[in-house]
């Protein structure tokens, strides 16, 4: 390093310079930066000899901090009073979220299943399985009466649904007959053809409507989808299952005239995220309108389980009691010579012709079904069902004929 000079680091990539090991080849060469000229002429040893001067630093001088201010008490209180605002309306906010959201599921897991939300009248598919599509996209000639019908028609029986239905007509009391709910759809006699839950309902009886969630109507034959002897169409009962979603209570009371009384109740509990029951209830006190000595005494109940242990097997159960006693009527006689019936020709309406010691009519159900399905894909779902089902229709009755005499 004989006669080398030590180059500056910011000299170290200035162009012209070329250097190795940090020694400078040319030390007598001038270089410019800026508007500042250095001359490095100075030898290796003189530069290790000079010292730099010493430096002081002033040490830091710790200063103490400010006393903080001490707020008033009135100070205090309204800070607290604030945040005690604050907090009481986050509270209420959230519970009028929870409060919305609880009603938002109370208000689905009231609402029929399979009708529109927008329009409770029209229902958007069926709930048989065997009609994966909507109602729209099914090329059959349907008719669904939804809960909302029901409702507002006021139908306590199937038949007092169905009377009203176009392409049904009511063989129920016709010359005579007793047999329970017998419906004739285009013509063909459908007794037989009722189903409940899609599975076929053998025995001819008569059907309260406090369990129904809806009634559907095929109509034509269907022999493909409801069996052998389906030729004027077929009918299924949907009942009410429980729903996991959120529980709700409900009660009806109903005060006509002819002393009808009737209360009906509706119940769902959710015991847990994946449990869930329901109960419906009815009790009913009645005469018919306009005739004496008739009655229509009615009272029945529905349990059914709904149970989810995982996202794609579900199992329902439900049992289903129903009784209906009362004073059967069978109408009044015709006379022949005026053409008409005897009420229209002087004989008040209200006239029984019966024996009100011997006439009687008692009609009882029960029904209970166990419902299992494990859905494989969107495509591939396996459903079981098993029913046990015992029915009765007994009673006695007397048929009006030209002579008989009256009771009162």
């Amino acid at each position: 390093m004989s006669g080398g000079v030590l180059r500056p680091d910011t000299l170290r990539v200035l162009p012209g310079l070329r250097s190795f090991d940090g020694v400078l080849e040319n030390p007598t060469q001038k270089v410019t930066v800026g508007c500042l000229i250095a001359v490095a002429a100075m030898g290796s040893a003189e530069a290790q000899e000079q010292s730099l001067p010493p430096v002081t630093v002033d040490a830091p001088i710790a200063r103490p901090k400010p006393p903080a201010a001490k707020p008033s008490p009135e100070q205090i209180r309204a800070r607290n009073a604030l945040r005690r605002i604050a907090r009481e309306k986050a509270a209420a906010a959230a519970r009028a979220k929870a409060e919305a959201e609880a009603e938002a599921k109370k208000q689905l897991a009231q609402q029929e299943p399979y009708a529109d939300p927008a329009a409770p009248y029209k229902a958007d598919r069926l709930a048989s399985p065997k009609f994966p599509e909507p109602i729209v996209n099914t090329p059959r000639s349907i008719t669904v009466l939804t809960q909302e019908v029901l409702r507002d028609k006021d139908a306590t029986t199937l038949k007092d649904a169905l009377r009203t239905t176009p392409g049904i007509t009511i063989g129920t009391g016709e010359g005579g007959n007793a047999f329970g709910d017998r419906f004739f759809i285009r013509g063909f006699d459908a007794r037989n053809d009722v189903f409940v839950d899609g599975i076929r309902d053998p025995a001819v009886n008569i059907r309260e409507n406090f369990f129904t969630e809806q009634i559907e109507i095929l109509k034509g034959p269907a022999s493909t989808i409801d069996g052998r002897g389906t030729a004027g169409g077929a009918i299924n009962i949907v009942t009410k299952q429980a729903s996991e979603l959120a529980s709700f209570y409900n009660a009806d009371t109903k005060f006509a005239s002819d002393f009808t009384k009737r209360v009906t109740f509706d119940v769902n509990q959710v015991i847990t995220p994946t449990l869930a029951v329901r109960m419906d209830g009815m009790w009913q006190i009645a005469n018919v309108s306009e005739r004496n000595f008739t009655t229509d005494d009615r009272w029945g109940g529905l349990a059914a389980v709904k149970w989810t242990p995982t996202n794609d097997f579900t199992v329902w159960a439900n049992y289903i009691h129903t009784n209906l006693h009362g004073l059967p009527d069978f109408g009044v006689p015709y006379n022949n010579v005026a053409g008409a019936p005897v009420t229209s020709v002087g004989v008040p309406r209200q006239t029984y012709y019966g024996f009100l010691d011997r006439d009687f009519q008692v009609a009882t159900q029960d029904i209970g079904t166990i419902t299992s399905e494990y859905r494989v894909s969107d495509a591939l779902v396996f459903t079981n069902k098993f029913r046990d089902e015992h029915s009765m229709l007994n009673y006695i009755g007397t048929i009006p004929e030209q002579g008989t005499s009256p009771t009162g």
